[in-house]
């Protein structure tokens, strides 16, 4: 009987502490470290900011993913990453960020339809959903133990409308298998509301001076440092290498959307990222992989007549040295938001909290998963699988 008593012990045990691991990994096999995370405010003393009440250096909300040897510090839930630190004076600033993150989190990773391309209204089952997806248990330590070891670093930067943990998958999978992620808010609070150009070097200052931070903390490699842009974040990264930036050593491109376009069309989309392409081609010496698929919709909202996006033919890139840039359509469907983990990661509700969208949900979670063990391959070196890939030669 007290045998009994002890196996019966130990399988609640092992039952309840799966239960407290995070789905959102799907099929994604964890490496041999821990998933480390702190987030913290930087201030650019030589820049002026204004938000409302406050006036004063500009701020930098930082996210940080890194390996630990062990667990240590307390175990996190998704929602913790919406929560952010706020020094005595910012409080305005911090409770505006966070209002946006939050409503951007919700938009792309609760009420978006993948199917339609357009938002849902919202009703009771979003809210459950929201509340199932905030509440998820981790993978992940909050902690001040960081390693004693240099690792290979990436800098992330997210899409327009985008958030700084939109890809914490990706994040905590990498950090678990050996990487340093540096992730930052690019939009500070209220910048969706007021119109900013793409003439402006103020979003590659902001880069460099949030890799002038990431290089010199005392567990990241400076000689490895990666570069990992969605969508406007993709943009950044093309004029980053035409500037012959020293700070990265290579460069992964998730669907910029620039992919798609003609040339026409690129002249009216970025007329100043068409006129480097365009008329600077030699100065982009960095190795870069630029990572598209197609995107599908249902027009109408017919399901028996689905738009498939083009293979695209990547002809803003043309001019471009095909020994720096490698070109990559993935064979899936993966829509555009889809090259992040918070678009995707409600698949492991739609038994609890059907969703209208369900099964493009679960079939581009698969995709995305595909694309995590594919950005590791590249950083890693390895040999990509041809078979798997549509690999572009220009």
């Amino acid at each position: 009987m007290k045998r009994l008593i002890i196996l019966i012990f130990f399988v609640l045990v092992g039952h309840y502490s799966h239960g407290q691991q995070s789905n959102y990994w799907g099929q994604l096999k964890k490496g041999d470290f821990e998933v480390g995370y702190q987030d913290t405010v930087l201030f650019k003393a030589d820049q002026k900011y204004t938000l409302g009440d406050y006036t004063g250096p500009k701020p930098y909300f930082i996210k940080i993913w890194f390996p630990i040897k062990s667990k240590s510090g307390k175990q996190i839930e998704y929602g913790d990453y919406l929560k952010l630190t706020s020094p005595r004076g910012i409080e305005s600033l911090t409770d505006s960020i966070a209002r946006v993150q939050m409503a951007s989190f919700i938009n792309w990773g609760v009420t978006y339809n993948l199917d339609l391309w357009e938002n849902e209204k919202w009703t009771d089952t979003k809210s459950g959903l929201i509340k199932r997806m905030l509440s998820e248990r981790l993978n992940v330590f909050n902690t001040n133990q960081y390693p004693t070891t240099r690792y290979p670093m990436i800098v992330y930067h997210h899409g327009n409308g985008g958030i700084p943990f939109e890809n914490s998958v990706l994040f905590e999978f990498l950090a678990s298998h050996g990487y340093v992620i540096i992730s930052a808010d690019f939009h500070w609070p209220d910048l969706r509301e007021r119109s900013y150009t793409q003439l402006s070097g103020g979003p590659l200052e902001d880069v460099n001076f949030v890799a002038k931070f990431s290089r010199a903390l005392p567990f990241t490699d400076p000689q490895n440092v990666t570069y990992i842009g969605h969508s406007w974040g993709g943009g950044i990264a093309l004029r980053l290498n035409q500037k012959g930036n020293s700070n990265f050593n290579r460069y992964i491109i998730f669907d910029s959307t620039l992919e798609h376009a003609g040339e026409e069309e690129m002249k009216v989309m970025n007329p100043h990222l068409d006129s480097l392409l365009q008329n600077h081609p030699a100065d982009f010496k960095t190795k870069t992989f630029v990572i598209t698929s197609r995107g599908r919709y249902y027009e109408n909202g017919d399901m028996s007549k689905p738009v498939i996006q083009p293979f695209p033919e990547f002809v803003p890139f043309k001019k471009l040295d095909k020994k720096v840039f490698t070109y990559i359509t993935l064979k899936q469907i993966l829509n555009h938001a889809s090259f992040t983990s918070v678009e995707v990661m409600r698949s492991v509700f739609t038994k609890e909290s059907p969703q209208q969208d369900m099964k493009t949900v679960n079939e581009q979670f698969e995709t995305y998963q595909f694309l995590v063990r594919l950005t590791k391959e590249i950083l890693d070196g390895h040999q990509l699988n041809k078979d798997e890939l549509i690999i572009t030669e220009k």
